[in-house]
């Protein structure tokens, strides 16, 4: 018995967002997320341990963000591939800002996940997710990274997942930080269109064209958007 791999529950009758997430990772082909527990991503986490089985991506749990960033910074030098980490809100994306920025010092790839706090106020509980809600959570490494965005539904989580894959991807390398609020990870859902597939590089050594970002999301309400869109931003 592997003490990693949890007994698998029974079936659930509701599928939930957070579930939706974890199978967009893996269908990005991130093999592991390095993470320091939080309650801004409690569901992420759940999923990943009780509908994925903690596998493709498995969690590597770190004692600080700093740490969980590092790890993800050795893992691309050694393979090449970026690896994902999961911060805790605005105060997990604090500690790690300084790997973070060794990473950009170098270069490395990496796909950087942050939860958040309810943006809608009225959802808010006293206090802890008040602390924890930012508006602009990637204001605070903007600066040293390649890309960034703050998703508020679950389709714009998968096409912005994707487009942070690639992006990350494409010389030069360098970090992309798509953060999420903790509401539509937490909240079920019926259905949310297929999974992105994460092309290879092509002929031009590039990750991406314009069309191929399309293409790998063919579900997304925006693809004919990023057809027309700029050199820069695809």
């Amino acid at each position: 018995m592997q003490i990693d791999k949890p007994i698998r529950p029974k079936p659930s009758a509701a599928r939930w967002g957070s579930d939706y997430i974890a199978e967009v990772m893996r269908a990005l082909g991130i093999e592991y997320i390095a993470l320091t527990p939080g309650a801004s991503f409690r569901g992420l986490h759940d999923s990943l341990v009780n509908h994925l089985g903690n596998s493709r991506p498995g969690m590597l749990l770190a004692l600080h963000e700093e740490s969980a960033v590092a790890i993800a910074h050795g893992y691309a030098k050694i393979s090449g591939k970026p690896l994902g980490v999961l911060l805790h809100s605005n105060v997990g994306l604090m500690h790690a800002s300084m790997a973070i920025f060794n990473a950009w010092c170098e270069r490395v790839p990496m796909l950087i996940y942050g939860g958040n706090g309810p943006m809608d106020a009225n959802t808010r509980r006293p206090w802890v997710d008040w602390t924890h809600t930012s508006a602009d959570q990637a204001a605070l490494v903007r600066h040293f990274i390649k890309w960034d965005n703050q998703p508020a539904s679950l389709p714009a989580a998968a096409e912005a997942m994707l487009r942070a894959a690639l992006i990350a991807q494409k010389p030069v390398a360098d970090s992309t930080a798509p953060h999420a609020s903790a509401m539509p990870s937490a909240s079920s859902h019926c259905a949310c269109g297929g999974l992105p597939s994460l092309p290879g590089p092509g002929p031009s050594g590039l990750w991406c064209s314009r069309d191929e970002l399309a293409a790998a999301w063919p579900h997304g309400r925006t693809a004919s958007r990023w057809r027309s869109c700029s050199a820069h931003a695809c």
